[in-house]
């Protein structure tokens, strides 16, 4: 009966360990509201000077996300999200949201058609 009990202890600390780092890692099962978020699409938008170009937010898409461990504090958490504008064309950028506020600060670090390229940027030691 005690190597039963070890046994089930083991195998629920793995399962909890395996749910907690895959709900820090970004894998979907949690989201800031704010990558989705209509001024932030719209943000989007004029960093890549698409609005001169018809697009509005309803053509801004989310393909990816993920943690920016370089910027995750006490008071901010740091997302580094790629989004597609129209069909082909990608902007990559770093989103810092403060905690506890409707702040927010978005930089752009790539706009282009090339995935590669911007893969190229996500891999940069920077975001490791």
């Amino acid at each position: 009966m005690k190597t039963l009990t070890n046994k089930l202890s083991k195998t629920l600390s793995i399962m909890l360990f395996v749910l907690v780092a895959t709900l820090t890692t970004g894998c979907g099962w949690i989201e800031s509201e704010l990558i989705e978020s209509q001024q932030v699409k719209r943000d989007v938008l004029k960093l890549c000077g698409a609005i001169d170009k018809g697009y509005s937010t309803s053509d801004v898409k989310v393909l990816n996300w993920d943690f920016n461990s370089e910027m995750i504090g006490d008071a901010y958490t740091g997302y580094i999200v790629t989004y597609e504008i129209g069909r082909g064309y990608y902007a990559l950028v770093s989103l810092v949201e403060f905690d506890g506020t409707s702040k927010y600060d978005i930089d752009l670090i790539y706009r282009g058609r090339s995935l590669s390229d911007l893969n190229e940027y996500i891999y940069n030691p920077l975001f490791d």
